[in-house]
């Protein structure tokens, strides 16, 4: 039997360094954290190869003094707390004390920081746990860190690291974020040379906002202002018009901290579920300020994770805040509806403008606003002003008008009299309807036939199968009017008696492997652009995931289940959930960064 052994030092540390430094997206939030802490308003943060190779941050802070440096980068050690009592009542965003040690142990790091009341700076540099003897150097106020080669003496971590941009994309993210939640910091980002995030500092989160998600976003916010049982909520709520696939547009911060919790997504979504479509979640960026009392953040290495005392309170305080902020009343247009001419109506009575409210959702995924209703005669005012402009109506309506007005011109003859043409028009319609579809159907039979080539990516069990239609493969078709029915992605899968619905669950949804699929139509040529670039990622990565493509004119419901409203749209589907979509991507490799994000 083995004996038990106390691990060294460096062993201990290179293990406990696991679970705090994850990625560089790790160590930048570590150090970024412990500036914000200490006081600073402006941080650049400067990455080369995803951070792997090059990590640079660099604030303004109130820095280390030179006897405390040595001591930083030991275990447990630590500025923000002095019992455990602390814990009770934080205020700061670090407090475990294992970050800098961690850091440390993985990595090659160069420190160089400078108090307000020091003439000098002091430089510090330590490799895999084993430092140097600091040393003076010049230096501005503040800190700044420099990590090299992270992980280098832990190989078996750095081959599990993403792609760099990847790494990068992590990064980003992070720090998108800790400019939200601070907005009178001044963040800076550089990504190999290239400034991709500069923030003001102004203290404005709207203008954060827009630098980081562009005009439209900031154009279509709702401010929020709440307050509550001793709980803060302030920022803004995005209007149901801005929606997407996936959680990310969703920020919200506990005491200026970025946080991961299912209470809060829950009543955010909740509160938008009346304005959304299904699967499709909304944008927030707001601050809860609570008594840290209250709270509990020591719940994982991470601190992206807590714990509130009263979670059933602070669900109901943000379900109602959020209904609060949607259901304000200029949310709810109002539109002027022209004047209206009417045969035999009053002169006052057509002076008078008709204002009319959609209480239902006023906003849809195309942005646009929705129809209004219209009384029943108004809709008959308008068609009897469209005929005297086209077609008169027949003789025999002709002679039913006029002595329908020789009785009487009050209202409930008018209102008769436009019953009856309603029903003539609707009649009209109908048939007008019947010949439009029938067109539609040999326009749409006409674009099918002049594709020379439309890409199909099918479902195996062994993963995916790239075919082009050909002449040949057309001919058959016609030959065999069973063939022309939907399909809905392969040959084998052909199941005449077969509802789609059942055949993309059993197939999709209740796959092994998650599903990349491509909501598509052989019409639109965008699709058809991007579809060479898509059957060349399926071919190189048919080990990792299953492609394929959806015809949303045979599957309809399925894309207006899944909020499918613009194509080409991309949706990656794994154990029936959806992890996330893209629309319209321009290249190939935004498709393949659309993969590594959502994997």
């Amino acid at each position: 039997m083995p004996h038990i052994e106390l691990l060294d030092q460096i062993t201990i540390d290179k293990i406990a360094a696991g679970e705090v430094i994850e990625r560089p997206a790790s160590v930048v939030k570590e150090l970024v954290e412990n500036a914000i802490d200490a006081g600073s308003t402006a941080v650049t943060v400067e990455i080369e190869e995803g951070g792997i190779s090059l990590i640079r941050i660099t604030d303004n802070g109130c820095g280390i003094a030179k006897q405390d440096v040595e001591n930083a980068f030991l275990r447990h050690s630590t500025s923000k707390i002095r019992s455990a009592e602390d814990l009770t009542h934080l205020s700061s965003l670090g407090f475990r004390g294992e970050a800098l040690s961690s850091i440390s142990a993985v990595a090659r790091v160069e420190l160089i920081t400078k108090t307000r009341e020091d003439v000098f700076g002091t430089k510090y540099i330590i490799e895999g746990g084993k430092g140097r003897t600091p040393e003076e150097t010049g230096a501005p106020d503040g800190t700044t860190f420099l990590v090299r080669q992270l992980f280098f003496n832990t190989p078996a971590r750095r081959k599990f690291l993403k792609t760099s941009m990847t790494e990068a994309s992590h990064i980003s993210d992070l720090l998108t974020r800790l400019a939200l939640s601070h907005p009178d910091i001044s963040f800076r980002f550089i990504n190999n040379g290239q400034v991709k995030l500069h923030t003001s500092g102004n203290g404005k989160m709207k203008d954060v906002i827009y630098h980081i998600y562009g005009r439209e976003i900031a154009n279509n916010l709702i401010p929020l202002e709440f307050e509550k049982d001793g709980v803060r909520l302030s920022g803004y709520l995005g209007k149901p018009v801005i929606n997407r696939g996936n959680r990310n547009f969703e920020n919200y911060f506990v005491n200026g901290r970025y946080v991961r919790n299912s209470i809060l997504a829950k009543a955010i979504e909740d509160g938008y579920k009346d304005f959304t479509m299904q699967h499709r979640y909304p944008f927030v960026a707001f601050q809860i300020e609570i008594n840290p009392e209250k709270i509990d953040v020591n719940v994982h290495p991470s601190k992206m994770e807590l714990r509130f005392s009263n979670q059933q309170g602070i669900y109901n305080l943000l379900y109602e805040a959020i209904s609060k902020g949607l259901h304000e009343p200029e949310l709810i247009p109002e539109v002027e509806m022209s004047e209206i001419k009417v045969p035999g109506m009053s002169e006052k009575r057509q002076e008078k403008k008709t204002v009319i409210r959609d209480a239902g959702n006023p906003y849809r995924t195309d942005g646009t606003l929705p129809k209004m209703r219209k009384s029943s005669v108004q809709e008959g005012a308008e068609r009897a002003e469209s005929w005297s402009q086209s077609e008169m109506p027949s003789a025999e309506l002709q002679t039913q008008i006029s002595t329908e007005k020789t009785v009487s011109t009050g209202d409930e003859k008018l209102d008769y009299f436009m019953q009856k043409m309603r029903e003539r028009v609707y009649a009209s319609h109908l048939a007008e309807a019947k010949e439009e579809q029938e067109k539609n159907i040999g326009a749409k039979e006409s674009k099918m036939a002049a594709l020379d080539e439309n890409p199909a990516v099918d479902i195996q069990n062994k993963g995916t199968e790239n075919r082009a239609y050909s002449d040949k493969s057309k001919e058959k078709t016609e030959r065999d009017p069973e063939k022309t029915e939907s399909n809905l992605f392969l040959k084998d899968l052909k199941a005449k008696k077969v509802k789609q619905l059942d055949l993309f669950e059993e197939q999709i949804l209740k796959a092994d492997q998650p599903v990349l699929v491509d909501f598509w139509a052989p019409w639109c040529t965008y699709c058809r652009r991007i579809a060479p670039a898509f059957d060349k990622i399926a071919s190189q990565q048919e080990d990792k995931l299953i492609f394929a493509k959806l015809d949303i004119d045979d599957a309809a419901e399925i894309a207006e289940e899944y909020g499918v409203d613009t194509i080409p749209t991309l949706i990656i589907f794994k154990n029936g959930e959806v992890l996330g979509s893209i629309v319209a991507p321009d290249s190939k490799a935004k498709i393949e960064a659309f993969i590594e994000e959502n994997l």
